[in-house]
Parts: C-alpha cells; sequence; structure tokens
C-alpha cells in the first residue's frame, strides 16, 4: 500500500463514512486473476433487456450479454461481429439477415439460438410489458423479426431509412432467454417481477451475476459456458454507495477500486496527492437537463387511472410550464456557462469538462450536431420582462410572481447520489428565485425518480441522458414514447421525427435532424444544460483498461493485472 493510502486509512480510521477498523476484507477466494470493486451510486433495477432503463442497467447487461453487433465509436457508429458473425441487407433496403454463432451458451447450458432475439422482439412489441425499448422497434413490420432457422434472424421493415440506424434499433439490444420465457403461461404484463428481472438473470456474455445483495452489492463471476478466451479477472464486485462523499472516501483508501462521474476539484486533488489512481474521461455521452412538465400531473394521473397511455393532446396544459414563453424565459434566467465554470472546470488547470447543450443529440455525432443553434443568453432582465408578457408579475411584494392569485411555485425533482447535481440545483434555486420564481428541491433514489418520471408525477425535473451514439431521437420525443418524460407533442416535430427515420441519405437526413434540433430547442421543453466529458478514476494496478464513450467498462474481459499487483488473491 502507497503512504498516501496509508495515511489515508488514518483518516479513514477517525471518520464516520462507512470505515471499519481494519484494511477491507478480500472478496471471496478466487483461483486466479484480481477483483475489480466498483463504486456505485444506485442499485440495479431491471436486468431483463425489454426492461432495462437507466445506463447503468444498460451497462450491466453488456456484461451479462452478447448483443448481435458489437460496435466501435469515431464520429459514428461501425458494427463488428457480436452474436451475429454476418449480416445482409436487401436490395430495397428494408430486410436484414442476421447469421448468428452457433457456439454461444446460457450460463444454465442451454444453447443461445435464434428464437433468443425473436422473443426479445415479440416482449418488446407488446403493450403487456410496457417495454420503453418499444420505439426501437416502431418500424418493424408485424410479425418480425422472424427466425428462418436456429442461426438465422430476419428484421423487415416499413420502409427504408439508413442502415446504420436501422441496424443499431435492432443489432445492439440484448437477448432474452427463451427457453425460460416461451411459456403460453406467463403473465407478461408480471415480467417486471420476475426472477430473471429481479434476481436471478442468466448469462450469455463473458460474465454472469454469482449474487445480488440488493442495496449493498453485484458480484460477477466468468461465465464458464462462453466459449471466448477466460476474462483476465476473476470477479467484479459493484458496491452501491448512494453517497459520493462515500464513494470518494472509499476510492482514496483503496476499498473501491473505480469510481464514475469523479468531480473536478476531487479529479484535481487525485492527480496531486494520488498518481496510483489513474483519471480517464469518456467524452460527451452524459448531458444534464431541466424538463419542464408540458401536462397538467393531475390531469395525467387521472387520465392514466385506466391503464391505457393518456393521449397528452387531450390533457390540460401545465398551469406553468405549458406556455413555450415561460420555459424559454426560465432558460434565461439560467446562467448555465456560470454553472460550467463554477462546477465543470479544473481550478487547476482551467480546463472546462463541459460543453452547453442544444439538443439530446450529442456533440460527439459530428455530421449530426447542429453547431448553428446558438445558446439562449443569461439575461435577468430580459426574463422578467418574458415572464410579466405571460402574465406573471409579483403583484403582492412577496418576490414570488403570480398569475390569477397563484404563485410561481413548484418542487424539482432530481436524483441522489450526485455531488454535481446537488451545487447545480442549489444554483439554479438561487438564479430563478433572481425572477421571482421559487423552487423546491426534492432528491429521490434514482428508482423512484424514474418511477415519477414514467407517471409523469412531477412538476420538473433535473436529471439527464446517456446519450445514443447513434441519431433515433424517438425515445425522447416520440409522443407515445415511456421517455418522453415531458409529455412534449408538436406536429412539426413529429413530422421531421418519421422524415428523418426514414431518410436512406445520410446527408439528407443529417439536416432534417438540425432542422429537428432547432424546432425543439425553440419551444424549450427542456432547459438544456450541459454535455459532460465525464471522468473516471480507476486504480492504476489494472491494465489494458477501456474507458470510453461506449462505456465505463468496455470490454471488461480484456482488463487485466500484473501477477505481482494482484490485490485479491486465493
Amino acid at each position: 500500500m502507497s503512504t498516501s493510502r496509508k495515511a489515508l486509512w488514518s483518516v479513514c480510521l477517525s471518520a464516520s463514512l462507512a470505515c471499519d477498523d481494519n484494511p477491507p476484507p478480500a472478496p471471496p477466494s478466487v483461483a486466479m486473476g484480481d477483483t475489480l470493486v466498483v463504486g456505485v451510486g444506485q442499485d440495479a433495477r431491471d436486468l431483463l433487456a425489454p426492461l432495462a432503463q437507466s445506463a447503468f442497467d444498460l451497462a450491466l447487461l453488456d456484461l451479462l450479454g452478447t448483443r448481435p453487433l458489437d460496435v466501435h465509436f469515431d464520429c459514428e457508429l461501425s458494427y463488428v461481429p457480436g452474436f451475429a458473425k454476418e449480416w445482409t441487407w436487401s436490395e430495397d433496403g428494408r430486410t436484414l439477415d442476421l447469421v448468428l454463432r452457433d457456439d454461444l451458451a446460457w450460463s444454465d447450458g442451454t444453447p443461445v439460438r435464434a428464437r433468443d432475439l425473436v422473443l426479445l422482439g415479440e416482449l418488446i412489441r407488446d403493450p403487456a410489458v410496457g417495454s420503453p425499448r418499444a420505439a426501437n422497434l416502431a418500424q418493424l413490420t408485424p410479425g418480425s423479426p422472424e427466425a428462418v432457422d436456429d442461426t438465422h434472424v430476419r428484421y423487415t421493415f416499413e420502409a427504408r431509412g439508413q442502415p446504420t440506424i436501422m441496424a443499431a434499433n435492432v443489432g445492439l439490444l440484448q437477448l432474452v432467454p427463451s427457453h425460460l420465457l416461451d411459456d403460453p403461461a406467463l403473465e407478461r404484463k408480471g415480467l417486471r417481477t420476475h426472477p430473471l428481472n429481479t434476481t436471478a438473470p442468466v448469462s450469455s456474455g463473458y460474465w454472469q451475476l454469482a449474487s445480488w445483495e440488493k442495496g449493498k452489492t453485484l458480484v460477477f463471476e466468468p461465465n464458464p459456458h462462453h466459449p471466448g478466451p477466460a476474462p483476465g479477472l476473476a470477479r467484479v464486485v459493484f458496491r452501491v454507495l448512494p453517497d459520493y462523499d462515500t464513494r470518494l472516501l472509499e476510492l482514496r483508501s483503496g476499498r473501491i477500486d473505480m469510481m464514475e462521474a469523479v468531480q473536478i476539484v476531487d479529479a484535481d486533488k487525485l492527480v496531486a496527492e494520488q498518481p496510483d489512481i489513474k483519471l480517464r474521461t469518456r467524452g460527451y455521452r452524459a448531458q444534464d437537463y431541466i424538463g419542464w412538465n408540458n401536462v397538467d400531473p393531475a390531469a395525467y394521473q387521472a387520465a392514466a387511472a385506466g391503464g391505457e397511455r393518456p393521449d397528452v393532446a387531450t390533457l390540460p396544459r401545465h398551469p406553468l410550464f405549458g406556455d413555450p414563453a415561460v420555459r424559454h424565459a426560465l432558460s434565461m434566467a439560467i446562467d448555465v456557462d456560470r454553472i460550467i465554470a463554477d462546477v465543470l472546470t479544473s481550478q487547476a488547470t482551467g480546463k472546462a469538462y463541459a460543453v452547453r447543450a442544444v439538443s439530446t443529440i450529442t456533440p460527439e455525432l459530428c455530421a449530426t450536431r447542429d453547431a448553428g443553434i446558438t445558446p439562449i443568453g443569461f439575461d435577468v432582465e430580459a426574463a422578467k420582462v418574458a415572464l410579466a408578457r405571460a402574465g406573471w408579475s409579483d403583484t403582492n411584494g412577496d418576490g414570488v410572481v403570480d398569475k390569477g392569485g397563484v404563485p410561481f411555485r413548484f418542487t424539482m425533482i432530481m436524483p441522489t447520489g450526485s455531488a454535481r447535481r446537488v451545487q447545480v440545483s442549489t444554483i439554479v434555486q438561487g438564479q430563478l428565485a433572481a425572477v421571482g420564481v421559487d423552487v423546491q428541491i426534492e432528491a429521490l433514489d434514482p428508482g423512484a425518480l424514474f418511477e415519477r418520471l414514467r407517471r409523469r408525477d412531477f412538476d420538473a425535473a433535473y436529471t439527464g441522458w446517456s446519450a445514443g451514439l447513434w441519431v433515433e431521437p424517438s425515445s425522447a420525443w416520440g409522443k407515445d414514447s415511456d421517455f418522453n418524460f415531458t409529455s412534449y407533442q408538436d406536429a412539426e416535430v413529429q413530422a421531421l421525427l418519421e422524415a428523418g427515420s426514414r431518410e436512406p441519405d445520410p446527408t439528407k437526413a443529417a439536416e432534417i435532424w438540425r432542422k429537428f434540433q432547432r424546432r425543439i430547442y425553440d419551444d424549450q421543453p427542456y432547459t438544456f444544460l450541459y454535455w459532460m466529458d465525464e471522468i473516471v478514476a480507476v486504480d492504476g494496478r489494472f491494465d489494458n483498461t477501456d474507458v470510453n464513450l461506449v462505456s465505463p467498462w468496455s470490454h471488461l474481459e480484456r482488463w487485466t493485472v500484473a501477477p505481482d499487483k494482484v490485490k485479491y488473491r486465493e
């Protein structure tokens, strides 16, 4: 153990944050390799592919599964074989044939076959399942995909579009074990509580889930039935530590080996004080935004009481945020440049780890981003004038603007576990108070937050996206999407969404998507804040680490530790 880490053990012993009287016990005995211990801010929620929502759940599914196509990214996606060893398009560009490997097996020993992909499609498209991935397959014809035989799957699309995006929508989904789910008696509506989703998923990938102690740890070990080379690590342990400061302390003391979303000020300290911890950046994949609910939450809840998705076009607008002019005024009142300078810029080097966001399409998609959108400028006086024009003024002198006797007061929900968001929410709260808007902040466990968003049971939400690496914005903006949390609808946006999805020429499609981004920005259903170049810390004993835009632990099966540096031995 380095001198700096010995010193930190002394600090830990005198602190109250998850410290014991001894160094951390080694994980259970392993036969070879080392153990990677990752500190994470939340527990897994859904580990069955059709149901997974959070970026963390999707990242875990990449450990458990083998996608049909694996990806490489450099300004755009390109594909390499995964479960599919070959893929071909028909001449009319509407049919994609995948030829599958025949050597993969689930962790219970059952061979992986074409039916696993077909059932995945059936579950995603079944309204009873309520899959958030339904938009991915919305362009398929009825009955697609189909199994031509055990190692051949065919996808048929309603219309031709861009092959890269069409392939992404079907080829980057994880599999489901049809031998365990292909049962006519299965109640699909209850899949969210099925053991395969909540306690005991099976694996087709390099790793399998060895144990899951809810709220504490998830332990992954190599899948003995995977035909590839054995992983270089013997075990991967995810420790659930919701508090950021606790995760940081555990990192610095050596109790965890890896941590995402390190704050800039802490990264500066790690560079200066603990060079044995290596820092990596991922690129602009993560975005923060404030979403303004466009419809009245009570009206939505009442309309949804029968179990059907409400037609939000028939519902009353939100009394505060239903007016685009008001949303625009709120965006003017938030100084995003100051937030980036104060929270997301290194005070040691002056380097900013964020850029302003103007859409949900990441700037990493070089050909599609719209560099021509000028971000809304910070202007307190102009924001006050815009609110007054919309009927909001302080008629009783209490410092809060009102309209028809109703004060502009609301609660903004946000997820726990992020020190950055705690800082930013406080800044936003103060900036909106300066224009007479009273914001209360409610921090929720990420699972509870997702449920509130899904049910549209909120006024405003400060949260974020892990952006897709291809342009398929129907999840965030499709009128029937679970992920269109703000219930935003606009006829021009929907027309552009349809046109962009069906345009096969990448150059023409890029222009459609630029128009799409401009139209949404004009309406401000979100106050787009920033894209972050997220910092990930990894213990320096690990070799062949791959932290990139695709994953914080990409190709984890290739990570290794030199024999003389192994920390957790048998």
